[in-house]
């Protein structure tokens, strides 16, 4: 058969499906385009091929919407059609939400500058441009405030409002990118650019996602007051006809900003209707952050099997997807438990494997690995192990302000290690390091109060160090107070077995005794719950 007759035959493949397909086209998309593309009538193929890439994009399958998607454009550029500048800032935009999805970084921040640079716009790079254009989107969005009735739903042309959205979107996810690269200036500047585009063309889900991107935004620059104000706006403006993939984000960035503050019930409620929403439009990616979400939320509330459930699951979704970020943070979870239950192997195995995975996690989850690392090696007595990977986690938390509160055990692993070296009088330890990596922490703290009782630990154990016993007693005390605040009953418990372990021959002693053992049953805590049942034994 000659290369005509092929191309006769595609073309009319295609006609058929057309033809007999009217009415639902959807499913065809992918068999259009190839049809189209091998008959070589490019507008139809790139019609196709966008309308596929789409698709999968929304049912979330990023690689199969990134191989569409970078077909389309290339076929458009190859025979100069398609070119409206719309057009190609939406390749580009939708080009970058897919590669995110996958954890290519480089290359979903290189498509989302791209999709902006379409519009003449351009992403600062150094912070005092940064600054500057922050400053001038902080003066629109005041006046917005001021003067709602001159700037809400201001614009109304159609191409116009077009731009605004495929550019707030393009702002949104650089936001998703600087939010895991541990830049916060960076984040809050396109966080308000999102918002100020967003509310020029008004209502609409990009408004709603906006109000939700900034809540979690605002808070990780501890202005927890503006932080509720958005969650407020982002909750209240999503009704019946808010699409559901936008509900689910919106939801997401709540959740995240809420768990910082320990809302646990609330955030759960979030998570878990976005994972039945993610599941119900075949969006794996976000079902798989949700579900991580959920079982984040879980834990602190003391459901630890359910949690520890969740985190191995969401390991064999990442296996599936052949997502090696989900994979990291299932291993990193399911560390962080096995380190509470004083399965030491079982933490560094976890590590290391997550290790293996290669440089694909964002900075932030650097700190949790290299501090959990750190304290699986001083448990399992491999000091210089401990010290050199705790001194991994110190390096990147002294050096970029806190933004993932999911981390938080990263930080609080670092100082127990480095503190422990000092107070055992370890060779190589650094008194100074050890005291300003807690001093990090309570910075940590300052923006996800769920880090305060933990800080209020160590704080306590330098305290009785020093002969400071008083004070000491002070700091767990009110540590405790924080946690039963928070409902983080483990954190509780930690506090509560240095009570018990410190303070005299008294009733608030046996409490205190009696209550951390609670709470070491429940999250199966055994080698601290067999301490527990011995101090109460030798109390009589």
């Amino acid at each position: 058969m000659t290369f005509s007759q092929r191309r006769s035959l595609h073309e009319e493949a295609a006609q058929w499906y057309e033809a007999n397909f009217k009415a639902d086209q959807d499913p065809n998309y992918p068999v259009l385009a190839h049809h189209w593309s091998r008959a070589e009538i490019a507008d139809k193929a790139i019609d196709n091929m966008d309308k596929a890439g789409e698709q999968s994009l929304q049912r979330g399958a990023y690689r199969e919407a990134i191989q569409f998607l970078t077909q389309s454009y290339e076929l458009s550029q190859e025979h100069g059609i398609r070119n409206e500048t719309r057009q190609l800032a939406r390749w580009k935009l939708d080009l970058g939400i897919a590669n995110l999805k996958i954890g290519n970084l480089d290359g979903s921040r290189e498509n989302l500058e791209a999709s902006l640079q379409i519009f003449n716009r351009q992403l600062p790079d150094k912070v005092p441009e940064i600054q500057k254009g922050l400053k001038q989107q902080s003066g629109r969005q005041f006046l917005h405030r001021i003067m709602p009735f001159m700037f809400l739903g201001s614009v109304k042309d159609q191409n116009t409002r077009e731009e605004f959205l495929i550019a707030a979107r393009a702002y949104e996810h650089l936001g998703q990118l600087f939010y895991h690269a541990n830049d916060p200036l960076s984040n809050l500047y396109t966080s308000v650019n999102v918002l100020n585009l967003a509310e020029q063309v008004g209502p609409s889900p990009q408004l709603t996602r906006a109000y939700g991107q900034l809540t979690l935004t605002t808070m990780i620059m501890n202005r927890k007051r503006l932080s509720n104000i958005f969650s407020r706006l982002a909750i209240k403006s999503m009704n019946d006809s808010t699409p559901l993939t936008d509900r689910a984000m919106t939801n997401e960035f709540v959740a995240i900003a809420w768990s910082g503050i320990g809302r646990w019930a609330e955030a759960n409620r979030l998570s878990v209707e976005a994972m039945q929403i993610s599941e119900q439009i075949g969006d794996h990616r976000r079902w798989n952050e949700n579900m991580s979400m959920t079982a984040l939320t879980l834990y602190p509330q003391g459901e630890v099997k359910e949690s520890l459930a969740l985190r191995e699951k969401l390991h064999l979704a990442g296996l599936r997807d052949n997502d090696i970020q989900i994979q990291g943070w299932a291993l990193l979870e399911q560390a962080e438990i096995a380190l509470h239950q004083e399965r030491f192997d079982d933490a560094l195995k976890l590590i290391q494997t997550a290790v293996e995975l290669g440089p694909v996690i964002g900075r932030p989850e650097e700190i949790w690995l290299y501090g959990m690392l750190g304290s699986a090696h001083l448990h399992l007595g491999n000091i210089e192990s401990a010290r050199e990977t705790a001194m991994e986690a110190y390096n990147r938390l002294s050096k970029a302000p806190p933004t993932a509160f999911y981390v938080m055990e990263g930080y609080a692993c670092t100082v127990e290690v480095l503190l422990t070296l000092w107070l055992e009088d370890e060779e190589g330890a650094d008194q100074a390091v050890a005291r300003d990596a807690l001093d990090h922490f309570s910075r940590f703290a300052a923006v996800f109060p769920i880090g305060k009782p933990r800080v209020s630990l160590w704080r306590g154990t330098i305290d009785w160090h020093e002969g400071n016993q008083k004070e000491a007693l002070n700091h767990w005390r009110k540590g405790v107070e924080e946690a039963q605040r928070l409902g983080m009953l483990y954190e509780a418990g930690l506090l509560q077995y240095e009570l018990g372990r410190h303070l005299p021959q008294t009733g608030e002693r046996q409490r205190h005794l009696q209550q951390a053992k609670m709470a070491f049953v429940r999250f199966e805590a055994n080698g601290r719950l067999e301490s527990s049942n011995e101090l109460i034994a030798a109390m009589g």
